[in-house]
């Protein structure tokens, strides 16, 4: 049931059981639940370099007021 709905956690899916007339306890589910890896985010060097023309001109970019 967890690999088939992703997004659903422990408390859902014990919901769901108990309703199908299995009674187990929530963390018996969560134990045998399937854990799914993220993908690996990117790092700040690839950040930079896919943002660097923004970055720079938002960085030096000034504006003096009257109160400054």
């Amino acid at each position: 049931m967890s690999r088939d709905n992703p997004l659903w956690g422990a408390p859902r899916i014990h919901g769901e059981l108990l309703k199908l007339g299995i009674a187990l306890g929530e963390s018996s589910v969560s134990k045998y639940m399937v854990h799914h890896r993220n993908p690996p985010s990117q790092t700040w060097r690839t950040f930079l370099d896919n943002h660097v023309k923004t970055i720079v001109s938002a960085d030096f970019f000034t504006v003096p007021t009257i109160r400054f």
